[in-house]
């Protein structure tokens, strides 16, 4: 059972002890089991042995404290991270001994960093262009704002988060008409509208598009705003 899986499997006894391993943990060790069967854990220079918490960790899996830790290091010249859960165990004659899965979750942790990355990307571009975007949930709640938008109604994006759009936009607990949103949540397509706001003494030009969910339902909305106030005067 122990070699149906990709991850690295060990069983301690009560002195820390090895009484069983999968053979992936073998072959990552370049060791056969009669070369590790009833050694301590202490006695390996590897480096999966070296990292501090395993040993700490599996002494408080004798007393019954299971604990997932990651860690990185390198193995074969290649940067690795591992999840490391140690289970308290209890064997078939009534000893206490502990189990250690270490999963290899190296390219979770490579997806994380681009994921990480991709996301800082997006967020200097949605706060360095000049148009004011906010996206709203289907409540009419802002749940994203970029710092022009912000700028607009002398606050922070953070400011805006939680309010509604109409309260900011309008000075209203209610829905404006024309509200492009109310046009996107009945057509189901994007909209572009334009009006005066005295609220703020500007002229606007407000796009709307839809957000879709996983059953195709509105979920919310990105909104684009201009000011086309001078624009409008000199016409």
């Amino acid at each position: 059972m122990l070699n149906f899986t990709l991850d690295y499997i060990i069983l301690l006894d009560r002195d820390l002890k090895f009484l069983q391993m999968n053979d992936n943990l073998l072959n990552i060790m370049n060791l056969q089991r009669k070369d590790i069967i009833g050694r301590s854990i202490e006695d390996f220079s590897s480096q999966i042995f070296q990292i501090p918490e395993i040993i700490i960790n599996a002494q408080k899996a004798l007393d019954g404290k299971e604990s997932t830790t990651e860690s990185n290091l390198t193995i074969e010249d290649k940067e690795r991270y591992l999840s490391i859960k140690h289970i308290p165990t209890t064997f078939d004659d009534g000893e206490p001994g502990v189990t250690l899965i270490i999963e290899d979750i190296t390219e979770r942790k490579k997806s994380e960093k681009k994921m990480k990355q991709a996301v800082k990307e997006w967020e200097v571009t949605f706060n360095s262009v000049s148009d004011m975007i906010s996206i709203l949930d289907k409540d009419f709640t802002i749940i994203r704002a970029n710092k022009s938008f912000a700028k607009l109604f002398h606050c922070k994006p953070e400011d805006c988060v939680g309010k509604k759009c109409y309260d900011l936009l309008h000075g209203t607990n209610k829905t404006h008409s024309p509200c492009p949103y109310k046009q996107v949540q009945s057509t189901k397509e994007s909209v572009t509208v334009e009006f005066f706001e005295p609220h703020i003494g500007r002229k606007l030009e407000i796009s709307a598009s839809p957000i879709f969910n996983d059953d195709g339902e509105i979920s919310g909305s990105v909104h684009i705003m201009k000011d086309i106030t001078e624009h409008a005067e000199k016409e």
